[in-house]
């Protein structure tokens, strides 16, 4: 048995099967390792593209889109974005500028009130939405701020005359209807002092026009011969949602040509339901009559809101005149 297992013909037998075995077990080994990658990347394939398809790409968020796969984000309206300064941007510090500000914030916002927190009023509801929600406002509504922050006084008897005529046809108040004739109020304004305060606000030259309307209660109107605006009471104002608007002026910041008011805006609708802006999806809660009464947006609660720049562009005098509105929150 010795002479056997020492045969040398045996030993080179069991050499030549080792040798012949080892390229098997190579290929065999190389064929798995090629089948475990391929198993591998489809299942990375297919993660990664369901985890593309329910993962929210929104920032700052905190919505979970995995509830609801395949959807576009669900992040509430009035979620607000992180505020991405210009590097440019610095705090005002200038008391005298500060105050020009708030004092062209109280004409836009037809108010004489230049506090951080105001409360506006009800009846301008689809001004303010046009101030906020559109960008800023035309030249109509530029010119019904203006009105609202001069005193108009009592027409002389021929500028009466001359009004009555322009508006009724006739120039004598017995021949105008009957149902004006009780609740006419007609008070005047002279067109140079608007268009000399639309300037300061606005930088811009007014033209006045004939046949220039605002819609609003009560109605404006330009009488040529004596360049005057007359203001009569009885027709219907702004539409849009009545309820009411208050503001927070959070920042005030500048760079080489302009200045920026970072305002939070919020509405309480007439069914005392509190909104973060003017969309119905804003919906923050209904508040009790005691609590709209007193309600303010403040340092406490600013952030629930909707963030706005108001954007006033340098002039060549240095003077600063509001431009427009954007929205900064998403």
């Amino acid at each position: 048995m010795e002479e056997i297992q020492n045969n040398p013909i045996n030993t080179s037998i069991q050499q030549t099967q080792k040798k012949s075995k080892t390229p098997i077990v190579v290929i065999v080994v190389a064929l798995l390792s090629v089948a475990i990658g391929v198993v591998l990347g489809e299942v990375y394939h297919r993660y990664n593209k369901q985890d593309s398809s329910t993962k929210c790409n929104c920032t700052n968020c905190n919505c979970k889109k995995e509830e609801q796969p395949n959807t576009e984000c669900n992040c509430k309206k009035n979620t607000t974005k992180e505020r991405t300064n210009n590097t440019e941007e610095t705090d005002i510090t200038d008391k005298e500028l500060l105050n020009d500000l708030d004092e062209k914030l109280s004409v836009i916002f037809l108010t004489s009130d230049t506090d951080r927190s105001i409360k506006l009023g009800a009846s301008i509801s689809g001004y303010l939405t046009s101030l906020f929600e559109q960008g800023g406002i035309n030249e109509a509504n530029k010119t019904y701020s203006i009105f609202s922050a001069l005193d108009f006084g009592t027409p002389t008897e021929d500028e009466k005359g001359s009004i009555l005529t322009q508006y009724y046809g006739v120039n004598n108040v017995s021949q105008i209807p009957e149902t004006d004739q009780g609740a006419l109020i007609i008070n005047r304004i002279d067109g140079k002092e608007v268009s000399e305060k639309y300037k300061e606000i606005y930088g811009q030259e007014l033209v006045r026009n004939q046949n220039f309307n605002l819609g609003t209660n009560p109605s404006y109107h330009y009488n040529t011969e004596y360049d005057i605006y007359y203001s009569i009471l009885g027709m219907a104002g702004f539409g849009g949602p009545m309820g009411t608007t208050y503001v927070y002026k959070d920042r005030y910041t500048t760079d080489n040509d302009h200045a920026y008011v970072y305002i939070y805006a919020g509405f309480i609708g007439v069914d005392n339901h509190l909104y973060s802006d003017w969309g119905i999806d804003s919906d923050l809660g209904t508040l009790t009559d005691d609590e709209v009464a007193n309600y303010t947006i403040n340092e406490e609660n600013y952030k629930q809101f909707t963030e706005y720049k108001f954007i006033f562009d340098k002039s060549a005098d240095d003077n600063y005149y509001f431009s427009k509105t954007e929205r900064v929150s998403e």
